[in-house]
């Protein structure tokens, strides 16, 4: 038996997967959920973002986008609107990691394809094949960057 009752979850305030929730739910354990951070939308794109939009749409070349979050997806999609960049969209095909994501990114993009599993690796994969790019998988890892 391990004595290992207490845990401690330092997050956001918003957090897309509530591991308090899970812990307790596979017994009798404390978990103690310690809010670090809250993260902020930004108001505007930057002009290099903005120019980077339209040179892919001038090329014609479509543009990938990976979302990650629902509320990231969302936001992305009212900051094209906001910078009368809407009918870009129709050149970019977003990889999603969940059915919920992709409900609030809007419409009007090329394609969505949500992922099978919430997985970065997964996300990374499709992206680089989506581009035709060979991937090997033992050089995606699910581990946090940071």
């Amino acid at each position: 038996s391990s004595p290992y009752r207490h845990f401690c979850w330092p997050s956001a305030h918003h957090s897309g997967f509530n591991i308090k929730t899970a812990l307790e739910a596979s017994g009798e354990k404390l978990v103690e959920r310690i809010i670090v951070y809250e993260a902020k939308l930004i108001e505007a794109l930057n002009e290099a973002t903005i120019e980077a939009i339209k040179s892919s749409h001038q090329s014609a070349l479509s543009c990938i986008v990976l979302v990650h979050s629902g509320r990231a997806g969302a936001h992305f999609h009212h900051l094209l609107d906001q910078h009368d960049l809407g009918a870009y969209r129709q050149n970019m095909t977003l990889i999603v990691i969940s059915n919920r994501a992709a409900g609030l990114c809007g419409q009007g993009w090329h394609k969505i394809h949500v992922i099978k599993s919430p997985l970065r690796s997964l996300m990374l994969m499709q992206a680089l094949d989506l581009a035709g790019i060979t991937c090997h998988d033992d050089n995606i890892s699910d581990m946090p960057l940071d």
